[in-house]
């Protein structure tokens, strides 16, 4: 669950507002929410006497805008991510851009999901490949905004594959 009370309902949560969103703001909005993410993932790191270089992070919609944010964004980046159902948020590394490789990513989406439209994979994995991420896609036909068990199946397989490279 994000963070946030849910601004636009009365129930849910969020990890950063929708009202008044669009592709101008979204970038800023998602880097808000990281920065809060990762000092949180920090502390429960500290908290439980975790290293950061095992650190695996999965989204789910607002959650893979935010793990795609933290694949290229994070120190030290997570060991692999996964992003369900959602969009990168930025296009490309500035010219001073970090120049480190971002680790393993599977972008996963639905044809038919009517939230974020499944061209949002292909731009994110294009956009992730600008980091230098080893991006897998996996398109799920007629699965609309959601998770399924064919989905975390790959999800599996995925993560066993990138940690046993690492």
């Amino acid at each position: 669950d994000g963070f946030h009370p849910f601004d636009r309902a009365s129930t849910g949560r969020q990890w950063f507002s929708l009202r008044g969103i669009d592709e101008a703001n979204r970038p800023a909005r998602v880097e808000a929410a990281g920065r809060e993410v990762s000092s949180w993932i920090d502390g429960e790191l500290a908290r439980r006497g975790l290293a950061g270089d095992r650190l695996i992070v999965v989204g789910f919609s607002q959650g893979a805008m935010l793990a795609g944010w933290l694949a290229v964004h994070r120190t030290p980046r997570p060991a692999a991510v996964v992003m369900l159902s959602g969009m990168f948020a930025e296009d490309a590394p500035s010219s001073a851009g970090d120049s480190a490789a971002a680790p393993p990513v599977l972008v996963a989406h639905g044809d038919h999901d009517d939230v974020i439209p499944v061209a949002a994979a292909s731009r994110a994995a294009q956009s992730l490949g600008t980091w230098h991420a080893r991006v897998t896609t996996r398109v799920y036909p007629g699965m609309a905004h959601r998770v399924s068990a064919e989905e975390l199946a790959d999800v599996k397989q995925f993560l066993a594959a990138s940690l046993g490279a690492r």
